[in-house]
């Protein structure tokens, strides 16, 4: 006997066949905690690859992918206390304040901080 919830689905499965989001795809370069490799190319994680695919993901939203890889820091840092924060910092979110290149190919200049200073 399946268990039906509220919205339709029954556990585990979609009732719609629709694609998912890009922020809901499955990717080969997760992150191995503890180490912080990439699970795809065994590079520094976030790789290349991912930091392209989080490019895409995040298109026009650089708040939402700082806060996620914000998220992702707090958690290497607890994992590398040996690593040095700036190090850290620099891998993790350092790089998101470069040109960020939407998905249509388009180039454009973002940085967190003048995205979060906007509303002041």
């Amino acid at each position: 006997m399946s268990r039906q919830g509220a919205t339709g689905e029954t556990r585990g499965h979609r009732r719609d066949r629709r694609p998912l989001p890009a922020r809901c795809r499955v990717t080969a370069h997760s992150p191995v905690t503890r180490a912080w490799t990439c699970s795809g190319c065994g590079l520094p994680w976030p790789c290349p690859t991912r930091k392209q695919e989080l490019q895409a993901e995040y298109d026009r939203t650089p708040v939402s992918l700082a806060l996620h890889l914000g998220a992702h820091l707090v958690q290497a840092t607890a994992d590398m206390p040996w690593t040095p924060a700036g190090i850290l910092h620099q891998r993790f979110l350092g790089w998101t304040r470069s040109r960020a290149v939407h998905a249509n190919g388009t180039r454009e200049k973002t940085s967190v901080q003048s995205v979060a200073g906007r509303g002041r």
